[in-house]
């Protein structure tokens, strides 16, 4: 495990240790390349935080725990969307919210620890790791993986956009922008128009905020 809070490796430790889970904790450490010195061997998975003390990346954190060749479960309190996916794509094979019951985290471990025989298009069957996502996280992922392109919307459009559809009034952004409120409203109707284009809802602030979780300017609602 790889956390900067030690009480949560503990934790865990302890209650693997006290269970049948058939889970052994073989080392923890505050940072990637502690734990690699701490052990030397790579163990079956590592369990890692998304966002450490050393605000270290956890895309490059999961690349380099996969270089040493082990296998990386994410572990998240779940607000950090954005790098959850970055660290899927790096390779991570899953991901576990801390408020997600011990049953769901040992499943998880599991799931991507044991290799399933998986058939191609062609036939051809490979040997591949499972992979598990929280069903807390797995809509909000959906969402990023699959959110629109900017819909062709200018830097100052997009600004607008978001800061409108975050719930601020016109005169509220227009403040934020150091524009006038004239400004504002001109980005915001080109912005609409742009968006009904690619074919998005545009009609009610709801609508922007749709688009904009869409675009990824703003955060997934879960």
């Amino acid at each position: 495990m790889v956390d900067d809070h030690p009480l949560v490796g503990a934790g865990l430790s302890a209650i693997f240790s006290q269970s049948d889970w058939g889970v052994t904790v073989v080392g923890s450490a505050l940072t990637v390349d502690e734990l690699k010195e701490r052990l030397g061997c790579p163990p079956a998975a590592v369990l890692l935080d998304i966002r450490l003390a050393d605000a270290s990346s956890p895309a490059r954190n999961t690349k380099a725990l996969i270089d040493w060749g082990t296998r990386v479960l994410i572990y998240t309190q779940g607000d950090q969307h954005e790098e959850i996916l970055r660290a899927l794509q790096a390779g991570a094979l899953g991901v576990v919210h801390k408020q997600d019951p011990v049953e769901e985290l040992v499943e998880a471990i599991r799931t991507i620890t044991t290799d399933e025989l998986r058939f191609s298009s062609d036939g051809a069957g490979t040997l591949s790791p499972g992979q598990h996502v929280s069903p807390r996280l797995a809509q909000a992922l959906e969402i990023l993986l699959h959110r629109a392109p900017n819909a062709n919307l200018a830097d100052q459009e997009l600004a607008a956009l978001r800061l409108y559809a975050s719930g601020l009034p016109g005169k509220e952004v227009a403040k934020a922008m150091h524009l006038s409120e004239a400004t504002v409203k001109t980005y915001l109707r080109r912005a609409k128009d742009k968006l009904i284009q690619e074919g998005f809802e545009a009609g009610t602030k709801h609508d922007l905020r749709t688009a904009a979780i869409r675009l990824g300017i703003l955060p997934p609602i879960v």
